[in-house]
């Protein structure tokens, strides 16, 4: 499994009083896969902030079983960034689930996943925009619910009026627009 470059928002919940930092894996790491095993095979890759040796990545593997298990991940802070389920031997390997969520600045735009990586609506702020990677989509929160942003429908177009001190400079100049 390889882990692309990113950068990420971690607070140690241990710490509460340290606040939020940002982490940055600013090259990618390939994580070394154990042989599929006969039954289904949770594993779930995190990252977590070392003190002395920046941030590091690891690969927990669950244990085989016909009713698959995520192994917990120890230690604070962390940040689970996928899960895969290793399935019986013959079976194709699926893509590995992306457990990351986006975050955005305040009135920035959040990108999410699908329908059910999106903010509840409730939660959200009142101008807040969620872009849909899934679809193409671009999102505000109508009342209860998220709804495809339509920009308003504005007055219709206004030759301009040259009145008092504005002018038409002449020829030299770049005119008024019109339509």
């Amino acid at each position: 499994m390889t882990v692309n470059p990113f950068q990420a928002i971690l607070a140690d919940p241990a710490r509460p009083g340290d606040g939020p930092y940002v982490v940055t894996m600013d090259a990618a790491k390939d994580l070394p896969f154990g042989a599929p095993a006969r039954d289904a095979v949770p594993h779930r890759s995190d990252c977590r902030r070392d003190q002395q040796r920046g941030l590091r990545s690891h690969l927990y593997p669950g244990e085989p079983s016909a009713g698959p298990v995520r192994p917990a991940v120890s230690g604070s802070p962390y940040l689970v960034l996928a899960e895969l389920s290793v399935p019986r031997v013959g079976t194709p390997i699926p893509a590995p689930a992306d457990t990351r969520k986006f975050t955005a600045a305040l009135n920035g735009i959040l990108p999410v996943r699908n329908d059910t990586d999106q903010p509840p609506p409730g939660q959200a702020y009142g101008s807040q925009f969620i872009y849909r990677l899934d679809t193409g989509v671009l999102m505000v929160r109508k009342g209860s619910s998220w709804a495809p942003y339509r920009p308003p429908r504005g007055d219709t177009w206004h030759e301009p009026t040259l009145t008092n001190f504005w002018a038409n400079w002449g020829d030299d100049h770049t005119p008024p627009p019109t339509r």
